[in-house]
């Protein structure tokens, strides 16, 4: 009787666990290799908008921008809402040279720019959205809400948008509310009540800190997905540009734009926008110089940043046909704390992935899990180390199934063979690779 009750407890136990071993053991994954497709373009955006000039729009188009916010900085004083260099020019010279405009508000209705300036940029065809308010309060979310009923009857196919404070702003700034609430009421008073089709999430959470990587800014990006993800809604972020406050360093290197865009990549964000294009009145212009100095001359912010750029444009159609899983957080062999500030302040990281079992790195380093519609999986192996670090080490990511794999190295694909499933490869301070595996 104790054998047979010993055997039935074995049997019980081999039953119950067995549609475990068979998920680990059959995953399914589509065989042969992906054909991926590059035919969308990433929004890029630039906060604080250059003279409209030919010159100066013929160089943003060549630095890579996609939609400019015109207003924003110091343009008003140059250009109120009822010249023609505020509605007119801007139009024209984005058509020129395939730049969306964005009307930029002050923290005031669409309605200000009067009848007949708005059935005018009505019927411009690079017109793009209105950006209503940067970093409001929650104090102001009602009115906000009432403004975009109205504005979805006069633009049905454009987006409004609302730039949301990050997770270090103050207590009084938000509305004497604290961040998860701040980003809960907006949800539920005006994301969710967005257009599906222009249901986006614009934030500022900038990183480069004169001390290092801001140590909350994962736990920010996570947030902002959690938001993102419970209403359906894209997230675009800011790009720091430049260093302000004392606080926030002045970016150098190349290394220090792409090390801002690959970790939002492997957090799924589909848009991004330079902060601040060009340099505020505010601004120290010479120790804090932006993408273009005060008289929207370029500096040698514009040649890192446009580095930046055409990496982007290597990878973002292939990224954007897949869809964001989650994030996968490695301590690196040779941190002897074992730990990171950012990974610690995360609550909702990932272990695994699909075929991806495992990840070991020398280095600190993040990974984006994505699938495409064709059931291909794609990850982001992303090194997370301040770029001033200068670390650079072998990511290893270990699959299960797959023997072979497509992997973009500075934007370049290359196919390889993988050893026992095994990746693995040398990331750079600031540098991300893109592998999508398969079974060949």
């Amino acid at each position: 009787m104790k054998k047979f009750t010993r055997f039935l407890a074995l049997t019980l136990c081999m039953v119950m666990t067995l549609p475990l071993f068979a998920c680990d053991l059959f995953i399914k994954y589509p065989e042969g290799e992906p054909v991926l497709k590059d035919e969308q373009t990433m929004f890029v955006g630039a906060y604080c908008a250059p003279d409209p000039k030919d010159s100066i729009y013929k160089e943003a188009a060549e630095f890579g921008i996609t939609d400019m916010m015109v207003g924003g900085g110091d343009y008003w004083k140059y250009y109120p809402y009822d010249t023609e260099e505020y509605y007119k020019i801007p139009y024209e010279l984005g058509e020129k040279y395939g730049i969306n405009i964005i009307m930029h508000m002050q923290d005031t209705s669409y309605k200000a720019l009067g009848e007949e300036v708005l059935n005018e940029i009505k019927q411009r065809e690079n017109f793009a959205g209105f950006l209503i308010v940067d970093e409001p309060p929650v104090t102001r979310y009602d009115y906000y809400i009432k403004d975009y009923r109205d504005y979805i009857e006069d633009f049905p196919n454009q987006p409004y948008y609302i730039n949301l404070l990050p997770n270090y702003a103050e207590y009084n700034q938000m509305g004497r509310v604290e961040y998860d609430e701040y980003l809960r009421l907006y949800k539920e008073k005006i994301l969710k009540n967005y257009d599906p089709r222009h249901r986006i999430l614009m934030c500022d959470t900038y990183p480069l800190m004169t001390y290092g990587t801001y140590t909350n800014w994962l736990q920010n990006l996570e947030q902002l997905r959690d938001t993102a993800d419970d209403v359906g809604a894209k997230i675009y972020l800011f790009l720091q540009a430049q260093g302000f406050l004392g606080r926030w360093r002045q970016p150098q290197m190349v290394s220090e734009i792409t090390y801002q865009m690959y970790v939002y990549l492997a957090y799924g964000v589909k848009g991004f926008a330079y902060y601040p294009y060009r340099t505020p009145e505010s601004s120290d212009e010479i120790l804090n110089p932006a993408v273009v100095d005060t008289t929207s001359k370029k500096t040698y912010v514009y040649g890192i940043c446009q580095q930046a750029n055409k990496l982007l444009q290597k990878i973002d159609g292939v990224m954007l046909d897949f869809n964001w899983k989650g994030v996968i957080a490695n301590s690196g062999t040779r941190n002897i704390d074992g730990t990171n500030l950012n990974f610690e302040s995360c609550t909702n990281m990932i272990e695994k992935y699909g075929v991806l079992d495992s990840v070991s790195s020398i280095y600190d380093c993040i990974v984006g899990c994505f699938e495409n519609e064709q059931g291909y999986q794609g990850f982001l192996a992303t090194n997370f180390n301040d770029p001033l670090s200068g670390k650079e080490g072998d990511i290893t990511l270990n699959f299960k199934k797959c023997n072979k794999a497509i992997v973009y190295v500075n934007g370049e694909p290359k196919k390889v063979d993988l050893k026992d499933g095994k990746l693995t490869q040398r990331v750079g301070a600031g540098e991300a690779i893109f592998v999508v595996p398969y079974v060949g």
